[in-house]
């Protein structure tokens, strides 16, 4: 399928490593999100659907699925492991954590946290099932996230982080 009426922007960013990643990022969230919900993806956020222990349970099956082929990532946490170290945390706030959805099933999941004692807010994870992928999806999450990044920003955050998996160097 792809995204359609997207304008991108090459942009280009060095990497912890030293390494320069070449990122395309979206010019126009609103013709992106159209896009996804015209194909049937609709985003929410965990806050907008109630932070319930059954939507927790939902978020980490979600993530844990999502998780699964990020190269040398290892076993993913129990769910204790997981409500301990991504939920139950001063950071958590169920605003950031952006949900697309169809047909009432989760399809993907973007989180960020928001350390205001540190002075940043930090993109934890963006990912998609591998079935709905192509579609745009983590683009139009990343710009959903924007909207939190600007809140913790204007409540104090001077800087954002965010860490992706990269291809190893050829």
């Amino acid at each position: 399928m792809g995204v359609k009426n997207v304008r991108l922007s090459t942009r280009q960013i060095r990497v912890a490593s030293g390494r320069l990643l070449t990122v395309r990022v979206p010019i126009s969230s609103p013709a992106l999100l159209q896009s996804c919900r015209e194909a049937g993806i609709n985003f929410t956020t965990l806050g907008d659907v109630g932070d319930t222990a059954e939507n927790r349970r939902a978020l980490y099956e979600l993530n844990k699925t999502c998780s699964a082929d990020i190269p040398q990532r290892g076993d993913f946490y129990s769910f204790e492991e997981y409500l301990a170290a991504r939920i139950k945390t001063p950071p958590f706030d169920p605003q950031g954590v952006v949900l697309s959805v169809t047909n009432g099933v989760g399809v993907g999941m973007a989180t960020t946290s928001v350390h205001h004692a540190k002075g940043y807010a930090f993109g934890e994870m963006t990912g998609v099932l591998a079935s709905h992928r192509g579609q745009g999806i983590s683009l139009a999450m990343n710009c959903s996230l924007l909207a939190s990044l600007a809140h913790a920003h204007c409540t104090g955050c001077g800087h954002s982080i965010t860490q992706t998996t990269l291809p190893p160097s050829p």
